[in-house]
């Protein structure tokens, strides 16, 4: 058995745009195409210009489970091991506050849930989550669990995660 103590970085944390950051799916909303939802845990992106209803729930046809562009890996799939993330570090550079959302993704880049969802990180200033974090390391990308993270203002967070790999 081998311990190995990694600091995994990632210095400008890249901006999604309004339209990209997605929000809870609401009834009775207007949305354009392109914009982004959340519905039972999964991103959805607009298809069409369209007023929500019970009748177009995501999955529809005005909805493709998507991606968001712009997201970044903090802490990357391991395909073995135990892997623990002990501490994650988020660095504000700007003169006003940032928001950040940290999630849970799958080896194929599928949304599995948020850890901090539009979290607020006071102008010039720092946020340490001290919570452990478990990992799913395995060889099927379905299994797989990795960090991303995204932010409200371009290139103004620096985030660090520290990571324990048990082999």
């Amino acid at each position: 058995m081998a311990t190995d103590f990694q600091t995994k970085s990632v210095v400008n944390v890249p901006e999604l745009s309004a339209t990209q950051t997605p929000s809870a799916w609401a009834d009775a909303t207007s949305y354009v195409q392109g914009n982004y939802v959340t519905s039972g845990g999964l991103t959805y992106k607009a298809l069409t210009n369209h007023t929500s209803s019970s009748s177009n729930t995501p999955p529809s046809s005005d909805w493709e489970e998507t991606n968001v562009s712009g997201i970044i890996d903090l802490v990357p799939v391991y395909t073995g091991g135990e892997v623990t993330v002990h501490a994650i570090y988020v660095s504000n550079k700007h003169t006003g506050d940032v928001h950040f959302y940290l999630q849970m993704r799958d080896g194929s880049n599928n949304h599995k849930g948020y850890i901090l969802y539009n979290t607020v990180v006071p102008a010039q200033s720092s946020l340490v989550v001290e919570k452990p974090i478990n990992l799913t390391a395995s060889d099927t990308a379905s299994d797989q669990r990795k960090l991303s993270i995204y932010a409200s203002a371009e290139e103004k967070l620096d985030a660090m995660a520290s990571v324990l790999v048990i082999t």
